[in-house]
């Protein structure tokens, strides 16, 4: 089926392509080979954003739609994909990704409450961008751009000093980054109200199962060399998805991303202890007690002394979000 679907769009880009050249918009016949692997593309193709295309020089790889995968984790996901414009063109190249990274971003001021408007904005010849994925708050992932496409989101970057490979590459070869990265938009204005993903675990879930999943599907390892922000590829005029990410601020947010990258290939927690009964024998007299707890989070136990009443008492003093009480040991203490 999918193999099906990618014919039907590869011939309808050779034959926009045609059109293009007979229109005199792609000055180059013949693309060499990028000196990142794949197929090479001339920056100065009349769209103005990736790159002319060779169907001749793209790539054959069909990747796995992840709708299915998706949908067994509990994620809605949906196809929305941009049409082909007035023109025989697309607001993004048919054919010929090599991703080597997952871009992030989020839709800074479109006003959007849902991929919809996102999707329409895309769809505007006037626009020439496009992404492949858009989340929205509630988890929903929606599919806009075929994987196997080049999507217009990423530009070329302006800053080849962050330590991230690609982006060094790419700067130094006077290469585009599209052809390099899938792109993902958080459906999360910053102006003139700024929302933030630490608001919305659902979209994390959902952001943490897609970028999984891509990730697999090129065979990428899960950390911020190859999981990166718009913000890496433009530290002038773009802070996304920082702004976006934590209250505290861009800085704060920038911290977070890294941490939230780290965690996607940290080991899954092992699983809470067994708990005891919290016996309910307060009788009005103090003592010392050492409490026990397991903080899931830091993966660890923590004990404190406390001076209460009895062990529930104990254990209310402890709570706190993703800890597990264990037991409340009276002791003595020496004075």
């Amino acid at each position: 089926m999918l193999k099906t679907f990618r014919g039907r769009l590869v011939a309808l880009s050779v034959a926009a392509v045609g059109m293009a050249t007979a229109l005199g918009l792609l000055l180059t016949p013949q693309l060499p080979t990028s000196p990142l692997g794949g197929p090479g593309f001339d920056a100065t193709d009349g769209r103005g954003n990736v790159g002319a295309y060779n169907p001749a020089a793209g790539a054959d790889v069909v990747y796995d739609s992840p709708a299915a995968t998706l949908q067994s984790l509990g994620v809605p996901f949906g196809e929305d994909m941009l049409p082909l414009l007035t023109g025989g063109v697309f607001n993004y190249t048919p054919a010929g990704i090599n991703p080597r990274a997952i871009m992030v971003h989020n839709t800074d001021s479109l006003g959007a409450t849902g991929c919809g408007p996102v999707v329409a904005y895309h769809s505007r010849p006037d626009v020439l961008a496009s992404v492949h994925f858009c989340i929205e708050t509630d988890g929903t992932v929606v599919q806009m751009v075929p994987l196997e496409a080049i999507a217009w989101h990423a530009g070329k970057p302006n800053n080849p000093n962050l330590g991230i490979t690609l982006l060094g590459e790419v700067v130094t070869n006077g290469l585009w980054l599209n052809q390099y990265v899938w792109g993902i938009e958080l459906v999360l204005d910053y102006s003139p109200t700024t929302e933030y993903a630490e608001d919305y675990p659902a979209m994390l879930a959902s952001l943490e199962a897609l970028v999984k999943f891509l990730a697999g599907q090129a065979g990428l390892p899960l950390d911020r060399q190859h999981i990166i922000a718009h913000r890496d590829s433009d530290t002038v005029n773009r802070v996304d998805p920082f702004c976006c990410w934590r209250r505290s601020g861009i800085a704060a947010g920038a911290a977070a991303f890294d941490a939230w990258v780290t965690r996607l290939s940290a080991p899954p927690p092992p699983p809470p202890p067994t708990l005891p009964p919290v016996t309910d024998d307060c009788d009005g007299k103090l003592a010392w007690y050492v409490v026990r707890w397991y903080a899931w989070e830091e993966n660890r136990l923590l004990e404190r002394i406390l001076n209460v009443d009895c062990p529930r008492q104990a254990a209310e003093l402890v709570h706190v979000p993703g800890a597990f009480f264990i037991e409340a040991v009276e002791v003595e203490v020496l004075q």
